[in-house]
């Protein structure tokens, strides 16, 4: 097992923060937009029929999963936002900003899993 270097931690800490702080710097701005059109009409949907029509405009089939079009995860994360803050764009903002700091978090560990003898 290989020791870690001294402070390679705090470099660790201190990449994310960095990080952090870019993705907050990039997308500033976006808890202050409003809808657009894809999302009137998915919460229009929601608004007029309900969770089954909310459901029923997504294809669950294999192929449908497997091309990026079954999107399994948004949709109740889709019907938790415009069932609990409808006409409000911030909180849903703030979570699509946390995923991408999480995304990032994770691609860093692989990448530093992968390349760890370089």
């Amino acid at each position: 097992m290989k020791k870690a270097r001294p402070g390679s931690r705090f470099n660790t800490f201190s990449f994310f923060v960095v990080l952090f702080l870019l993705i907050v710097a990039l997308y500033h701005k976006l808890p202050f937009t409003f809808y657009q059109q894809d999302e009137w009409q998915v919460l229009g949907s929601f608004m007029t029929d309900g969770i089954q029509g909310f459901l029923s405009s997504y294809s669950f089939s294999l192929f449908n999963i497997l091309a990026g079009k079954g999107r399994l995860l948004s949709i109740p994360i889709q019907y938790i936002f415009y069932h609990y803050f409808p006409f409000q764009v911030a909180q849903a903002a703030v979570f699509a900003m946390l995923l991408h700091f999480l995304n990032s978090v994770v691609l860093f560990v692989v990448f530093k899993r992968l390349f760890k003898n370089i």
